[in-house]
C-alpha cells in the first residue's frame, strides 16, 4: 500500500489542500478547495506551505467573483468573507 501525504491549510474560506501529481509536467502539487479540485496548479519549486495557501484562496475567489485572475494577490488582500462566515 502507498500511503501519501496532502498537505491542507485551513483558512475562513475553506481548506486548502496540495494533491501531489505526477503526471502535469513542470508541476508538484494539484490545488483543492473544499475537496474540489481547481484548475489550478502549484509549479515545480515552490512548496506547499501557508503562504502558497494564502495565494492559492485569493485567486480561487478573484475567480469565482468574475474578477481578474490575481486581483487580489496584486491588492494583496483579502477577499471580503461569505455572509455569515466567522475569520
Amino acid at each position: 500500500m502507498k500511503v501519501i501525504q496532502i498537505p491542507k491549510f485551513l483558512t475562513p474560506y475553506g481548506a486548502i489542500e496540495f494533491v501531489p501529481v505526477n503526471d502535469v509536467p513542470g508541476h508538484t502539487h494539484r490545488i483543492a478547495l473544499d475537496g474540489q479540485l481547481q484548475m489550478l496548479w502549484c509549479p515545480q519549486g515552490t512548496p506547499p506551505n501557508a503562504r502558497q495557501a494564502q495565494f492559492f484562496v485569493r485567486v480561487i475567489q478573484a475567480l469565482k467573483e468574475g474578477l481578474p485572475k490575481y486581483h487580489y494577490t496584486d491588492c494583496n488582500a483579502d477577499p471580503p468573507l461569505s455572509p455569515g462566515s466567522s475569520r
